[in-house]
């Protein structure tokens, strides 16, 4: 698959926009640290999981 047009814009791009997203998530964490909800810890939580989960789908995109 990675041969294809598609899947090299997917593996190239994935991870940039999932690095987007979980900067977006760590900032709105660590804005929202001083409340009592636990809003702010599961968007610091799922910041790394999302690189992580970006990561993994591009290496499953190459080796397939």
């Amino acid at each position: 698959m990675i041969c294809s047009t598609g899947g090299q814009q997917i593996v190239g791009g994935l991870p940039v926009a999932a690095a987007f997203v979980a900067a977006l998530l760590t900032v709105a964490g660590m804005a929202s640290l001083g409340s009592k909800s636990g809003a702010a810890w599961r968007c610091l939580l799922a910041a790394p999981c999302l690189l992580v989960l970006s990561w993994v789908v591009s290496l499953a995109i190459m080796g397939a």
